[in-house]
């Protein structure tokens, strides 16, 4: 993917996260300029042990020679390759004595080093781009894209649209939406955002954080839809696990129309799994938030998960003292840009150890369903926050192009209505 030469930060640091392979959070696009001196080293460490037996002398006296300035040209790219390799990469081995070769052949370090060195170049940009001055809704992205997100799942199962797949990818990389970078090239400054208390003036910006910061907007259905689907699944996955559950929102705070329970889970921590519940029911209350959000910047931008955090705090408030004795309240927070809080994971980890029990299956077979739950999740989330996008960016292009009205057609009718009669 090529990038200006005097391309900003955050685009250096989105090419960075391109190369990144899918297993470390990137899109896998990897970069042979990169990666070359680990590969070049791993063809030498597929035939180390070969050399290092052989009763050629002339072959062992070869390897020995390999320095960066001395020797055959194929053999001093070898040490070339070693040294410009970063420290924290070369894993310690002597790579211009047998004992390094044979080492490395033993050790099986490609896959390692090659990550090793990807991940370090991600790292020394997103250090760049601090340096350089993000802002606090940049950071805040930057934070919030660190947990489970798009690429958790493979591409082909998203079932995006084109347009919502490019705009997921160009939100999670900070790239310009198209509709807004328009809008931002007209001299517009800012977006009005109509809600039940009057509009709202949002700041324009091309990355798409204007889209994502106010809920108010009327007709705004993608995140309740998202919340909704949310909880259908996580009730799937409980029932799935042998879990008693109840997703009907029944009252659980007496004389309150209050449903802080989008699911009810029966029982107690040996039907449920949720230690802290000990032997109560556990009312979990899914929530979605956006770490651009004027409400939750500050926290998104000190840490990662934030957004989430805070979210879980103002449930905590809000329903404190209020839940029968026998109800545990666990707010399940999920953030816009893809953070997933860990109380998520540790709940759909004590769902999948009870289904493994429960079918006599060793643990392994548990942390496989939690990976193909993670991953459903994971789409779950890239979908609707696709749509959210593009649908919010339509919107934008709409009020910079006003569709012309459509033709006045009452004579027509009356025309029509009179032949009729």
């Amino acid at each position: 993917m090529p990038f200006d030469a005097g391309a900003s930060t955050i685009d250096t640091l989105a090419a960075a996260r391109v190369r990144l392979p899918v297993s470390l959070q990137g899109c896998g696009i990897r970069s042979a300029v990169l990666t070359s001196p680990a590969a070049y080293l791993a063809t030498w460490r597929s035939v180390a042990n070969r050399i290092a037996t052989s009763s050629s002398g002339a072959a062992r006296a070869a390897l020995s020679q390999i320095s960066p300035t001395s020797g055959p040209p194929c053999l001093r790219a070898v040490a070339s390759a070693r040294l410009s390799l970063p420290a924290s990469a070369e894993l310690a081995c002597k790579m211009t004595d047998l004992d390094g070769f044979t080492e490395l052949a033993a050790k099986g370090v490609q896959h390692e080093v090659t990550h090793a060195l990807e991940a370090q170049a991600h790292a020394a940009a997103l250090a760049a781009a601090r340096a350089g001055g993000l802002t606090a809704a940049e950071q805040a992205h930057l934070h919030s894209c660190s947990g489970a997100f798009f690429f958790t799942a493979r591409l082909p199962h998203l079932q995006l649209s084109n347009g919502e797949a490019v705009a997921r990818v160009q939100r999670y990389l900070r790239l310009p939406l198209s509709a807004l970078a328009a809008a931002v090239r007209r001299g517009a400054t800012v977006l009005v955002v109509g809600g039940a208390a009057g509009n709202v003036l949002v700041a324009v910006d091309p990355h798409g954080d204007c889209l994502l910061s106010v809920y108010a907007e009327p007709g705004n259905k993608e995140w309740n839809t998202f919340s909704c689907q949310l909880r259908s699944v996580l009730g799937r996955f409980a029932r799935q696990a042998g879990v008693p559950v109840d997703t009907s929102e029944p009252k659980i705070i007496p004389g309150s129309n209050l449903r802080p329970n989008d699911i009810l889970l029966e029982g107690q921590v040996s039907d449920h799994g949720w230690a802290p519940a000990g032997s109560r029911k556990v009312s979990a209350d899914v929530t979605v938030v956006s770490a651009v959000c004027a409400t939750h910047v500050p926290a998104a931008a000190a840490a990662p998960g934030g957004a989430a955090v805070n979210a879980i705090k103002a449930k905590h408030s809000e329903y404190r003292g209020k839940l029968p004795d026998n109800v545990h309240f666990l707010p399940l927070a999920f953030e816009a840009d893809g953070y997933t809080h860990l109380d998520v994971v540790r709940l759909l980890r004590g769902f999948a150890s009870r289904w493994a029990e429960r079918k006599n299956l060793p643990p392994h077979e548990g942390g496989r369903l939690l990976r193909a739950w993670k991953a459903e999740l994971a789409t779950i989330h890239a979908r609707y926050l696709a749509r959210c996008l593009v649908s919010r960016a339509e919107k934008v292009l709409d009020a910079l192009n006003p569709r012309a009205p459509p033709p006045d057609v009452s004579d027509v009718d009356a025309q029509l209505l009179g032949q009729g009669g």
